[in-house]
């Protein structure tokens, strides 16, 4: 896998991971991964790709796996704009080359993102479990806020490991994985997804973009809940959307995964 390197908007160094076809790609899907994990963990997402004539390409978000940056936080205008640069290394490869924008969780909310600020440059968009809202009582939110300008890297809440899959193997695998981040997540990044989610659904209505939304039904990290808000909101025509019932956050890990990638495939074939 050919691995290059940008300057983040953040300033620290921003790791990138190619995955290339084995023939002349027929259209570029960017990764953006979730929050504490790094862009290598889809490296089978990446292979069912690159096999239907994908070029996959994908940064570890600043903060996150061999990027630099202070370990688990970001800021999602940032991870909007080192997309955007991503991009733009791609596009000047390939400039007839369509682009289609892949994110999982806190991937799916800076995708969101992205699409508000720069949806013309892309032909598609799939979410997959994305962060829509971060629920928690007002006194924390409070809390959370205050420390996120003090004490940016104070811990404040840490994720179960055991809620991304239903495989134990996953499970096993995250947890032994050195460069994921086992730490809570710190008020900064906190902060990031209270202020995502206090606006989403309101900005959600000016995304035209063809859509394809996928959630578990049994997502204990996003709460299925967002998503289907998220369904209900979004500006898109082209809207494809599935529930999964009992699969887990990483719908892509669950024992039904293939099942799922095959959608995700056919979806993008149908969008050339």
């Amino acid at each position: 896998m050919p691995e290059f390197t940008l300057t983040s908007a953040a300033g620290p160094p921003l790791a990138v991971t190619v995955w290339e076809t084995p023939d002349s790609p027929r259209a570029i899907v960017i990764l953006a991964h979730g929050w504490g994990e790094h862009v290598g963990r889809y490296s089978h997402v990446a292979a069912r790709l690159t096999g239907a004539g994908f070029l996959v390409v994908g940064p570890d978000h600043h903060g996150h796996g061999r990027s630099g940056g202070p370990r688990g936080q970001i800021r999602f205008a940032d991870a909007v704009a080192d997309l955007n640069a991503v991009i733009d290394s791609q596009v000047a490869i390939h400039p007839d080359l369509p682009v289609f924008l892949l994110g999982h969780s806190m991937g799916g909310a800076i995708a969101l993102r992205y699409a508000l600020a720069h949806q013309e440059r892309l032909r598609g968009l799939v979410l997959s479990g994305p962060l829509v809202r971060a629920d928690a009582p007002g006194m924390v939110k409070l809390v959370g806020t205050v420390l996120a300008h003090l004490l940016p890297w104070a811990p404040v809440v840490r994720l179960d490991p055991s809620l991304i899959s239903r495989d134990a193997r996953v499970v096993e695998a995250y947890r032994a994985d050195p460069l994921v981040r086992h730490l809570p997540i710190p008020a900064l990044t906190g902060r990031e997804f209270l202020t995502h989610a206090a606006t989403i659904l309101t900005d959600a209505p000016r995304i035209r973009v063809p859509t394809m939304l996928l959630w578990g039904g049994a997502d204990g990290l996003c709460p299925p809940a967002g998503s289907e808000a998220l369904a209900a909101t979004l500006g898109a025509e082209d809207l494809t959307c599935e529930r999964f019932d009992g699969l887990y956050h990483e719908i892509f890990l669950e024992p039904e995964g293939d099942l799922v990638l095959d959608m995700v495939v056919a979806w993008l074939a149908d969008r050339l």
